[in-house]
């Protein structure tokens, strides 16, 4: 048999992970609540673990994005919907090449939204008629865009453009 604060314990971890972590996107409201389990209505004592009140000690908060847009290429270089992805902790961004024409694309980051960097190089990464590319995040920036322009320039094609971001 547990000692009875290990089953207290227990039973507060049970209702936590029930109400908070299963929450896919957190309103003001759910905040609240998860602030107001772990501190209690009035600051402390709330949800107790060994060195004192969980709310000192932990911060579980995790996000999930997800954008899907589907662009056309031409001749000349052309930069995607920007994202801020600061917040995320990791993301990546998929193209798919839905056309009939190759196309380069490339990932470009920016720490202003104004001065970008354009990985991993100024020409990109050819991506096939019916292919798929990713990127992921070579290092941290607050922005982050594709950008795309047809291989051929008579040739467009279509680029779907799927960002998955969590942090």
């Amino acid at each position: 048999m547990a000692w009875p604060t290990e089953r207290i314990l227990f039973e507060q971890w049970k209702v936590f992970r029930e109400r908070f972590l299963t929450v896919e996107d957190p309103t003001p409201e759910d905040f609240r609540m998860f602030r107001e389990f772990l501190q209690g209505p009035a600051g402390p004592p709330g949800l107790q673990g060994p060195a004192g009140p969980v709310a000192d000690q932990v911060y579980i908060l995790r996000k999930f994005a997800e954008t899907t847009e589907s662009v056309t290429t031409g001749a000349t270089w052309t930069p995607a919907t920007t994202h801020e992805v600061g917040e995320y902790g990791t993301y990546t961004f998929f193209i798919i090449n839905t056309g009939t024409a190759s196309a380069n694309v490339r990932l470009e980051i920016s720490p202003d939204d104004v001065n970008w960097i354009l990985y991993p190089s100024p020409a990109g990464d050819v991506v096939g008629a019916g292919g798929m590319f990713y990127f992921t995040m070579p290092l941290f920036a607050k922005y982050a865009r594709i950008g795309y322009v047809s291989t051929l320039p008579a040739q467009t094609t279509t680029l779907d453009i799927l960002l998955n971001a969590q942090g």
